[in-house]
Formats: structure tokens, C-alpha cells, sequence
């Protein structure tokens, strides 16, 4: 029989004892979700073949391609930690956000624009 244990529980639960014959040691693994969301035009279309990067704290990265809709998802995420999410499409100027991840995200949308005018190369000059 235990006594003096006093027990919290919130996200994890937290066993604080009295004496070192009371501790009971666990191991708090970080919880995984999702993140998934739409790039479109700002007319609401989505965008096909839009790549999306998701770049952790270490630096590695993980590549998703957009549905012909524009949907995107990465699964397993680690919470607790600050991510680079950019996405890259031939016909759009880059966009990228930071994001602390706290619990999972299930709309983080983009909308693209246009490049703006741009210079016409030598080879469209000479068409």
C-alpha cells in the first residue's frame, strides 16, 4: 500500500511521492497528429501538383503533392513543436508560414497569386 501519493492529471499524468520507495518512473512519448488543409486560387479552385513542404526543428523534411482539388495532409506530426510549412507551384509565387503545433490542424489553407508581371525570358521574346 502506497500513501502519500498525490496524483495530477491534465495532458499527462504526473505522479509526485513522498519517499524514492514511491516513484514510479514513465516515459511521456510526444503525441502525433495531422496536418492537412487546401491550396487554391483566390477564386476558390484548387490547385493540382502543388507541392507542400513541412520542415521540422531538425531540419528534415517531409513532401506532400496536392490532389487535383488542392488537398494536402501529413500524418504523424509531432505536437510541441515549431514547423516551416511552404508550398511551391510553377504558376505561383512561393508562400511559407511557421507554425507551433500544439494539436492537430485540419484547415491550414493557402491561397496563391499570381507572380507578379514578370519579364518575358529571351525564348518567349524570340517566339
Amino acid at each position: 500500500m502506497v500513501t502519500g501519493l498525490v496524483t495530477t492529471t491534465t495532458t499527462t499524468d504526473i505522479i509526485v511521492a513522498q519517499a524514492h520507495s514511491d516513484i514510479v518512473c514513465a516515459v511521456v512519448t510526444a503525441a502525433s497528429v495531422g496536418v492537412s488543409g487546401r491550396v487554391m486560387t483566390s477564386g476558390g479552385g484548387g490547385i493540382d501538383r502543388a507541392t507542400v513542404t513541412l520542415t521540422n526543428p531538425d531540419g528534415e523534411i517531409s513532401y506532400a503533392l496536392t490532389s487535383t482539388f488542392g488537398y494536402y495532409t501529413f500524418s504523424d506530426v509531432a505536437v510541441g513543436n515549431t514547423y516551416v510549412l511552404q508550398v511551391n507551384h510553377k504558376r505561383y509565387d512561393s508562400q511559407s508560414i511557421v507554425l507551433n503545433l500544439i494539436d492537430e490542424v485540419t484547415d491550414l489553407d493557402f491561397i496563391m497569386s499570381s507572380p507578379a508581371s514578370k519579364s518575358p525570358t529571351l525564348f518567349e521574346k524570340l517566339r
